[in-house]
């Protein structure tokens, strides 16, 4: 019985997110709409920035929507969230591209 709850609660996640392989989860901060304009895919989507990230960028982008994260699109930005994220590498995508496998809002 005692080895049973031992692996219950070690299975667990505070915050009801489980980062698939390859995500890195962070606490950060969606400040708010990307207004860049140029006529490649990367523009536009959201800007972020990542708590305790030794990152080169210090903040991102990730071309998801609030919609397709699972949030309403009358969310009051800036807003705290948990993210389980990874840089969206490719050969012509700017470095400060990520992609994100799960949110949720914090207080």
């Amino acid at each position: 019985m005692v080895i049973c709850a031992g692996l219950s609660l070690a299975g667990c996640k505070k915050n009801g997110l489980t980062p698939q392989s390859g995500y890195k989860q962070n606490k950060g901060i969606i400040v708010g709409y990307s207004a860049r304009m140029c006529p490649e895919v990367w523009c536009g989507g959201l800007r972020i920035t990542i708590l305790n990230d030794t990152g080169p960028a210090g903040h991102y982008i990730a071309e998801q929507s609030l919609s397709q994260l699972g949030l309403s699109e009358q969310t009051a930005l800036p807003v705290n969230v948990v993210l389980n994220w990874k840089l969206d590498t490719g050969q012509y995508k700017p470095i400060d591209l990520i992609s994100i496998s799960g949110i949720k809002i914090t207080r």
